[in-house]
């Protein structure tokens, strides 16, 4: 995976300090080793995002916080966007459900970020407290009206990490003001009584 990613990008580079990676040729037509090298490329990201996608984060090895200063580092790798993490409070465990989810609307937030927001910093900070665990990921994109609908996508994003939140008995707020990006908190009490339970 990432080896064949590595060596598609070389050759992509030494066709491209070669000359051979034009994008056409001089009388407009497809360069036919420019046209192969701008495929590579393409597949390399598709590749490259996939993989980012599906990769396995293992909560019960690594521990959410593990998991969530690598998956930063990753992700700031991958997009561009300036990723910070920080941690207040205790780095202990907080039960295999309440990680994965904490993770997982994580990820739809900053993937969300990096869809809609045209942000260039994202924090993302996790206070673990005796009594209640609270997220927060805040960007400094455009921001949106929250009292209007959101795009199709994003609104599903929304949705799920809500969702999310909600069934294991926590809280999920967004704010967000046109031109000053938006931030997103989760609260979840680890013990206390969940939906439909």
């Amino acid at each position: 995976g990432d080896a064949r990613c590595r060596g598609l990008e070389e050759w992509g580079r030494g066709e491209g300090r070669r000359g051979g990676c034009a994008e056409r040729a001089q009388d407009g037509r497809p360069a036919g080793r420019g046209e192969l090298c701008g495929v590579v490329r393409t597949a390399v990201g598709d590749m490259r995002r996939f993989m980012f996608d599906r990769r396995p984060y293992s909560h019960d090895d690594l521990g959410l916080v593990a998991t969530m200063r690598r998956f930063s580092s990753e992700y700031q790798d991958r997009t561009g966007i300036v990723c910070h993490f920080n941690l207040s409070g205790e780095d202990r465990r907080i039960g295999p459900d309440f990680e994965e989810a904490l993770f997982r609307i994580i990820q739809e937030a900053l993937n969300n970020v990096n869809k809609h927001s045209e942000a260039t910093k994202v924090d993302v900070g996790i206070a673990i407290q005796p009594d209640r665990i609270v997220a927060r990921i805040r960007d400094d994109g455009i921001g949106f009206d929250v009292n209007r609908a959101p795009a199709a996508g994003r609104h599903l994003g929304l949705l799920g990490m809500r969702e999310r939140a909600e069934a294991l008995g926590g809280h999920f707020t967004i704010s967000s003001e046109a031109g000053k990006g938006h931030e997103i908190v989760v609260e979840l009490a680890p013990g206390t009584p969940r939906a439909g339970r």
